[in-house]
């Protein structure tokens, strides 16, 4: 029977503050921890991501039977794993531009057909964008004082 897991992680870790022209990986691990092969079937919804961020590295696996594939803000995973086998699936986005981006989130989840293979906060990552805010503020206008010219 397979027995098939699956997790998210991030470069930098999720939960970290990231900036303009940052780069952030991500992975996609499956294992299979059973005795018969375990299909990866899965949709990796990037959505929150390619608002603020670009692709800059497309999905590769690192092995032949599991296949990433791209469209548009979907990444669909499809393929299985012999037993015992770990896959792993990568690909980079960099951050936006201040002006650029839409809500400063990076917010991505990864969901398997099979809904038992993440556990609970396995297969989710969260970045928080910081903007540069400026601000101009002034008092009001003061008309310095000369001193009056004398003959």
């Amino acid at each position: 029977m397979p027995g098939l897991g699956a997790a998210k992680s991030s470069d930098p870790v999720s939960g970290s503050n990231v900036k303009a022209g940052q780069k952030v990986t991500y992975t996609l691990t499956y294992t299979n921890t059973g005795d018969a092969p375990a299909n990866v079937d899965s949709t990796d919804d990037l959505s929150a991501v390619l608002d603020d961020a670009d692709v800059t590295t497309e999905p590769a696996s690192d092995v032949d039977t599991v296949t990433p594939v791209r469209d548009k803000s979907s990444l669909r995973i499809t393929g299985a794993i012999a037993p015992g086998a770990t896959a792993k699936v990568t690909y980079s986005v960099t951050v936006r531009a201040d002006g650029e981006r839409g809500d400063n989130l990076l917010d991505n989840v990864l969901t398997p057909d099979d809904s038992d293979a993440c556990l609970p906060g396995n297969c989710a990552t969260d970045h928080k964008i910081g903007e540069l805010e400026m601000r101009k503020s002034s008092d009001p206008l003061r008309v310095p004082r000369w001193p009056r010219a004398t003959k």
